[in-house]
């Protein structure tokens, strides 16, 4: 696990310095470039393509000479193809910038086209100099997306609660019973390119599942709370259900998760259907959880008993984050990926309390809940977080598409509240002491996952 984290944070210190150096690449060029756009030019009027400006030919340096371009200099034309009246060679030393090869310029019906990039398809080319006929829509800044999350959480282990009598058998209760259920969410994404070629950009994402309270109420006959016993170093059982009496149990449970990020994009590799981003910035994830175990016992013509035990965990992850992000686009369809890891602080908050409410009089500590473990408890601890995801949908039009997909979200060493249960008790604290104290409360740490299905609607401009 050592050797794992320092690799992520040399991953995390090398991705800071690309994009770093990227943005002063790519957003603060040296100047502007011409590029080879469709020879010869199609019939009647020929204006820009979306991200292109149109200027003045007259602007333009004087061509050197005219003459038909060979196929190997501009990747454009044919050694045979007829030349369009108006149409110049340009050499290099034409333009500020030095560029390898001599540019075709079409000036029909009086416009040139300049990008700040060279093409690399045949066909008119996009603002970031490539295209072709899988190539998405690129004339977008700007872009915005929504999510509706349909998620499961990882059910949480305790010991065993409860037992009871069924005319099926034995059968026992414990958290894994009343939390087995999906929650629902949203995400949001917005996104800004820093250039027109989409090769630096910023982002910020933030996906909520709405809080969901469960619970599940036991009525079972012989109904009981099994426990190690360490005044007597043996396996015991509490009856709740007994002759003359009226049992009942009840599980309650609640749950609540929010992440959000902020990250820069770096572009990595881009072609005529596809590309390849880098990710790098600030991680943020929180889950909230809390399970309460009740009991009451109530005999007939007698006031009852009440207890309650109750334990809360909270995860706080707070680090910084590295990932890769791809796309291929096939026409109007597309499919992509993320990936990401987050490495950092993660803050763990563990609250127990308990409650036994006896002939109107109420005294701290319930029966799982007892004095030597009530408290609240914290500390930190250096975490490893994890996300992936695959996502497929169509292209509306130019400016809006929808898409579905999975993604799964790990936390490793996080605290869920059934595992700070301990079942070593020793009921006698409660009145005369006998033997050592127990419960006692140690922080017991898991995996922690979240992973579910994802339908969005995302607009650009």
């Amino acid at each position: 696990m050592k050797k794992l984290l320092g690799t992520m944070a040399a991953w995390l210190t090398a991705g800071c310095l690309a994009f770093g150096q990227g943005y002063y690449q790519q957003v603060v060029p040296e100047g502007p470039r011409p590029v080879v756009h469709g020879w010869p030019p199609p019939p009647g009027s020929f204006p820009p393509p979306p991200g292109y400006r149109q200027i003045d030919p007259a602007k333009l340096p004087a061509p050197v000479e005219t003459m038909p371009v060979a196929a190997d200099e501009v990747g454009r034309a044919s050694a045979t193809s007829p030349m369009p009246a108006g149409s110049a060679v340009l050499p290099p030393t034409a333009f500020p910038q030095q560029v390898s090869t001599p540019y075709m310029l079409s000036p029909a019906p009086g416009t040139a086209l300049f990008s700040d990039r060279q093409p690399a398809a045949v066909g008119i080319a996009g603002p970031c100099g490539v295209g072709g006929p899988y190539c998405a829509p690129c004339g977008h800044r700007t872009y915005a997306k929504g999510e509706f999350l349909f998620w499961w959480l990882r059910e949480q282990e305790s010991p065993a609660l409860f037992t009871f009598q069924t005319g099926l058998g034995a059968g026992i209760n414990d958290a894994n019973d009343i939390d087995n259920e999906q929650r629902i969410g949203v995400r949001l994404t917005l996104g800004r390119w820093l250039d027109p070629d989409h090769c630096c950009g910023i982002e910020a994402g933030f996906a909520y599942l709405f809080e969901r309270e469960f619970g599940r109420t036991i009525t079972a006959g012989s109904l009981a709370r099994p426990f190690f016993d360490v005044s007597t170093g043996t396996e015991a059982s509490f009856p709740l259900s007994a002759v003359g009496t009226n049992a009942a149990a009840e599980l309650r449970g609640l749950s609540r998760l929010q992440t959000g990020e902020v990250n820069l994009r770096r572009q990595l590799y881009r072609c005529g259907f596809g590309h390849v981003d880098a990710l790098a910035g600030f991680r943020y994830f929180q889950s909230d959880e809390s399970l309460e175990v009740l009991t009451n016992v109530t005999p007939v013509g007698a006031a009852g008993t009440v207890t309650s035990d109750r334990f809360g965990a909270e995860n706080l992850f707070l680090g910084g984050q590295v990932g890769v992000e791809s796309e291929i686009n096939l026409g109007r369809f597309f499919a992509s990926s993320y990936l990401k890891a987050a490495i950092g602080n993660n803050h763990q908050t563990v609250d127990i309390s308990g409650n036994r409410v006896a002939n109107a009089a109420s005294v701290p500590g319930g029966f799982l809940a007892l004095p030597s473990n009530i408290g609240h408890y914290s500390r930190d601890e250096f975490a490893f977080l994890p996300e992936a995801g695959v996502n497929a949908g169509v292209r509306l039009t130019d400016n809006a598409r929808i898409s579905g997909g999975y993604s799964i979200l790990f936390l490793m060493q996080a605290v869920r509240p059934a595992e700070q249960i301990d079942r070593n008790l020793n009921l006698t604290q409660l009145a005369a002491p006998v033997g050592p104290l127990a419960p006692f409360f140690s922080f017991q740490e898991s995996d922690f996952w979240v992973q579910g299905f994802n339908v969005s609607l995302e607009i650009r401009y």
